[in-house]
């Protein structure tokens, strides 16, 4: 029997708290307290500059990082984690919390500190285990070519979401692993893209309505959230999909806001309710 739980329940698994919703709240809050103990610790040790160095490089560090590749952290919520975990390492390594970020986390051989930045870790382990099992025949590569095309889905965008920007696109799907990977790529300039992976319109001049949406530049984001709410009620991607048969006019019903009668969509649709008037 299959027990199922709240979606905003969340149960251990390999060292993860992830609730079905996305939400980091109770991850964040188990992750503090590991890192909270430690720098403690810390704290009371007589350990010198290199005994510290090493010892956060073998231990806490590597808790951190064990995690991160599953993880949905946002940027500031992982700022709160290297803020607790910083308070006393850096005394401890003679480094002052007034240099810059660069400096904390730039490589040695750009005289940096080497220290472990959380928000890019988090996005390169998740790159790591995504271009692992995209190559290989695994229950990840499966479960990552449905949420691949759920994602795509939800955007409503004929390119593929990868090559687009987080910052134009992101809002119009939920908090997920792949968007999550999907605004860091963005924000550090990183591009994934598959040979061949952009969707071919059925018509000759077809468009994306999400697409044309968010090009116009004349929408807010509440806006553009409320047109793809729509959107995937009607279960529409195409503008062919909601104009009658010479392209001239739009449908009616889609005008109006109902289900078309005489047009199903193959595709399974997210659920989403009819938007008020």
């Amino acid at each position: 029997m299959v027990q199922r739980y709240d979606i905003t329940k969340a149960n251990e698994g390999l060292g993860l708290w992830v609730t079905p919703n996305g939400k980091m709240d109770l991850q964040l809050e188990k992750s503090l307290k590991k890192v909270n103990t430690w720098s403690e610790r810390l704290h009371r040790s007589f350990l010198n500059q290199k005994e510290a160095y090493i010892g956060s490089n073998t231990t806490i560090f590597k808790t951190i990082e064990y995690v991160l590749p599953g993880t949905l952290f946002t940027e500031a919520q992982c700022r709160i984690l290297e803020r607790a975990l910083y308070r006393h390492l850096m005394g401890k390594l003679g480094l002052t919390t007034k240099f810059p970020l660069a400096y904390n986390f730039g490589p040695h051989e750009f005289q940096g500190a080497a220290l472990l930045e959380m928000y890019m870790a988090q996005m390169i382990g998740t790159l790591m285990v995504f271009l692992y099992h995209a190559n290989i025949d695994s229950q990840l590569h499966t479960t990552f070519i449905l949420s691949i095309e759920t994602v795509q889905l939800e955007i409503g965008s004929n390119r593929q979401f990868f090559t687009t920007s987080y910052y134009d696109y992101g809002s119009l799907t939920p908090p997920s692993w792949f968007s999550r990977l999907w605004e860091s790529t963005t924000k550090y300039g990183v591009c994934i893209r598959k040979p061949d992976s952009d969707i071919t319109p059925p018509r000759q001049f077809d468009c994306a309505l999400m697409d044309k949406a968010i090009e116009a530049k004349v929408f807010t984001r509440q806006e553009l959230c409320s047109i793809n709410r729509c959107r995937l009620y009607l279960q529409v991607f195409y503008l062919s999909d909601i104009v009658s048969g010479n392209g001239r006019h739009i449908l009616q019903e889609a005008e109006e806001g109902y289900l078309l009668s005489q047009r199903r969509s193959r595709w399974q649709w997210p659920r989403q309710t009819r938007s008020p008037p």
